[in-house]
């Protein structure tokens, strides 16, 4: 795949053909061909012909603009990239999707496991968005007099990160932050994150007296991050005695408005319960219009055993073989 994950204003993209010579169109994936966040960003240069930095960029009718790469009004659809491109200076640095990463795992010859199967069998999957749904909505109490430390009561799963990025975020060392745990309704991974500790301390010190601040439940489910949806390819080959010989998992996760839906976890637990020898992962974090998502319940790995295991059950009913003993003659 003739793509590379780069790391731009803080944020990874994926850059094809980033100082790499004429964008070969013809090797870029048909999954990000079918996507239409793309955006064209070129190089800014010195006055003394050295680069300077890398602006992105966009057509209008006025010709090629300026423009924020996560901008979605700026973002075009590959076809319309390869359109323009030829009519570009030859400073043109590259394009961009609005895929914030891909991990492709790849062990041995897919093709030739699946040549050896009796039976192939390939099945498609969708889910929805889903978040963790704590009775208990995001709070946090915060005291800061002033001359002194600041300390923080909250109900998060994480305290010493609590703390670290509460400092980070206020740039205060973290000696100064005390995050005192309470009890805790309900996180399932959606209490991780700083999301009122700031605002809370910020208010107390400029108010000289403790602020509780807390989130009602629309609040939490606009501001905070679910999980993500996605959208799975599984293809699963066998013989007829039930020996997998090959396996190709594709999956995209919504990532919300910024990267970070959990690719890598998703793709090491896929297919992590099987000795499997030929096997294909492709994952993609996928950049869209809906709040970022963040961790729930060992993070994307349900997501996609519930996508394999389900084939491998259907595997199981066409070949008349026990579910539990296919499992077994493949186990790990």
């Amino acid at each position: 795949m003739n793509y590379t994950t780069k790391s731009a204003e803080n944020q990874d993209i994926t850059e094809l053909n980033a100082n790499q010579g004429p964008v070969q169109f013809e090797n870029i994936p048909q999954e990000l061909k079918d996507l239409k966040q793309w955006v064209l960003w070129m190089w800014d240069w010195n006055k003394d012909g050295t680069k300077l930095t890398k602006v992105p960029k966009t057509l209008s009718r006025n010709g090629i603009t300026s423009a924020k790469s996560n901008d979605s009004d700026t973002w075009c659809t590959f076809q319309q990239v390869q359109q323009i491109y030829s009519q570009l200076p030859d400073r043109f640095g590259g394009i961009m999707c609005a895929i914030a990463k891909s991990d492709p795992y790849v062990f041995v010859d897919l093709e030739k496991g699946f040549s050896e199967a009796d039976l192939i069998l390939e099945r498609e999957f969708r889910t929805k968005s889903i978040h963790q749904g704590y009775i208990e909505t995001q709070n946090a109490t915060a005291w800061w007099p002033k001359g002194e430390r600041l300390t923080i009561w909250c109900s998060s799963q994480g305290h010493f990160g609590i703390r670290d990025n509460t400092a980070r975020i206020l740039g205060i060392p973290v000696s100064n932050v005390k995050v005192v745990p309470m009890e805790i309704g309900g996180g399932f991974g959606g209490k991780l994150a700083v999301y009122l500790e700031p605002l809370a301390a910020v208010l107390s010190k400029k108010s000289g007296h403790p602020v509780k601040m807390a989130m009602d439940r629309g609040e939490v489910l606009e501001g905070t991050g679910p999980t993500s949806g996605s959208h799975m390819k599984i293809k699963i080959g066998v013989t007829n005695e039930g020996r997998i010989t090959a396996s190709h998992a594709h999956f995209a996760f919504e990532a919300g408005a910024f990267p970070g839906a959990p690719v890598t976890a998703a793709a090491s637990a896929g297919y992590s319960p099987y000795n499997i020898i030929n096997v294909k992962i492709d994952g993609f974090d996928v950049v869209d219009n809906k709040p970022r998502t963040t961790t729930y319940r060992a993070p994307g790995a349900p997501i996609v055993m519930f996508a394999v295991e389900s084939v491998i059950d259907e595997v199981a009913e066409l070949l008349k073989i026990d579910p539990i003993d296919l499992r077994l003659s493949n186990a790990a």
